[in-house]
Formats: structure tokens, sequence, C-alpha cells
């Protein structure tokens, strides 16, 4: 968990969307939600995108560098995602959040 002391979360029905766009790296993520925590934000997004956005990456990073604000998978693609990586990227990312962690799924790709 990060070392630097965190707000409580003063907006906690607020949330913000990680590398919103086109991202052009995918650290830019952890710098934006550690921003976020500190200004007293809710709750992180994350759509995944395979070229930037990897959710199990993406999602446990940002866990792992904060302390309260929630982090969210939007969406990740069942039809893309065998089911037991899905239920294993869930369950380890929900350890390093230390239950700060919520997954939607659905179908997010056209195939």
């Amino acid at each position: 968990m990060s070392g630097s002391t965190t707000r409580t979360q003063e907006f906690p029905e607020l949330g913000f969307y990680m590398l919103a766009g086109e991202a052009d790296q995918s650290a830019d993520a952890l710098t934006q939600v550690q921003a976020a925590e500190e200004l007293g934000l809710g709750r992180a997004f994350l759509g995944e995108r395979p070229n930037r956005k990897e959710a199990g990456a993406i999602c446990g990073a940002a866990a792992a560098v904060t302390n309260s604000i929630g982090v969210t998978l939007g969406v990740t693609n069942i039809n893309t995602r065998h089911p037991l990586l899905t239920a294993g990227l869930a369950l380890i990312v929900q350890n390093l959040a230390g239950g700060r962690f919520v997954m939607g799924i659905g179908r997010a790709l056209r195939l």
C-alpha cells in the first residue's frame, strides 16, 4: 500500500475514469488514481482495452498504490477471457484492494 497519508473520502459518491480516451502510457493510471484519492474521490473506473488498459495489470497496480479509493473494472469481456482467468483476476485484485474492487462483466467487444 501507499506510504503517504491519505485523506478520508470526502466525496464517496464521485468517481473518475482512469486513462480516459486513448491512453498514451498505462502508468498514467497510477498517478491519476493517487491524485483522485488525495482529492477524496470515492471510486476509480477502468474500461478494458488490450492495447494499454489490461484489466488485471492496471486494476491491481491501482489497488496496490492506494488505500481508500474503490477500484472498478467497468467491463471485462466474458467472450475473450477464460472464466478461470477472470475469477483469478477478481480474487487477486480484490485481495490487493482489501475489499475495494468491483468487477463488471459483459460483451464488451464485437466478435
